[in-house]
């Protein structure tokens, strides 16, 4: 996984925090975006390296994700640079994720 790659986040499901325990920065399911940054995951009082990924979603969010729950839907190319414009928006075309 890369920064620039669009992802889609899993759906809840049992076992996961409830929906009203969980801060907004970390309710991502379902959600599609760009991954932004990788970071380190915290869980408890581990950290799991570089096992994080915050997205700028469809929403306009950024949103914190564990990247063993991400599916990417398509690659971004090998750059040394991400921007982000925030002119831009993630649309859906018939199935097809686009960011316009």
């Amino acid at each position: 996984m890369n920064v620039g790659d669009l992802v889609q986040y899993r759906s809840w499901r049992v076992g996961d925090p409830l929906p009203e325990d969980t801060p907004e920065s970390r309710k991502g399911w379902n959600r599609i975006g760009v991954v932004v940054d990788i970071g380190d995951w915290k869980l408890g009082s581990n950290t799991l390296p570089n096992e994080s990924a915050l997205m700028y979603t469809e929403q306009n969010e950024l949103i914190e994700v564990w990247t063993g729950d991400i599916d990417i839907i398509n690659k971004a190319e090998i750059s040394s640079t991400w921007e982000i414009d925030c002119d831009r928006s993630i649309i859906n075309n018939n199935g097809n994720y686009l960011l316009k």
